[in-house]
């Protein structure tokens, strides 16, 4: 029990470094499942963003390096918390920092079965470097507008999509089926 004690408090220490140097920002290749909207988007009052990547800049590449779709799986992954025991020696520390790293990481990229839906894509950035965290705004595509975005939101973004060029959409609730649908606002 002491050992393991001692073990678990030096994950604890690992979780505790990846918090202060790593950040997770979240995307999905579907931008209207009503779900997702509640669970996001303030109840269908915000927005999202559509980028496109797919003509991503030589500079910039190093942005999306971790731009990696979620494993959904019906079991949690874990860490040998034992093996982490061999972290704490100084003279290991150098050795196994890269591999313990990368399991963690690996464990931030996997997520519960009943989330598929999602089809959740992360991108893991360094925080300490300000501009290496953000995907540029040159990359947006489009806003898409929740069901119930206020009239000043609207009026907002309406603005914005002019000035940078971006296309805008607002979703409605379908008549007949449980889905979404959207149609392009004039600017």
């Amino acid at each position: 029990e002491c050992v393991y004690e001692i073990a678990e408090k030096s994950l604890n220490d690992l979780y505790d470094i990846i918090d202060n140097q790593y950040g997770i920002t979240c995307f999905s290749k579907k931008p209207d499942i009503p779900l997702m909207w509640s669970h996001y988007a303030d109840k269908h009052r915000g927005f999202v963003v559509e980028y496109d990547i797919s003509q991503i800049d030589e500079e910039d590449i190093d942005k999306i390096l971790y731009l990696m779709p979620v494993n959904y799986s019906k079991t949690r992954p874990k860490i040998n918390v034992f093996e982490l025991q061999k972290y704490k020696e100084h003279s290991i520390r150098t050795q196994m920092i890269a591999p313990i790293i990368k399991e963690v990481l690996d464990m931030i990229f996997v997520k519960a079965k009943e989330w598929d839906y999602e089809e959740e894509i992360r991108n893991i950035v360094y925080v300490n470097d300000e501009s290496e965290r953000k995907i540029d705004f040159k990359y947006v595509k489009s806003i898409y507008l929740g069901v119930k975005a206020s009239d000043n939101l609207i009026s907002l973004m309406k603005e914005l999509c002019k000035k940078e060029k971006w296309s805008l959409y607002k979703y409605e609730i379908h008549d007949d089926e449980y889905r979404l649908c959207s149609h392009q606002i004039e600017i």
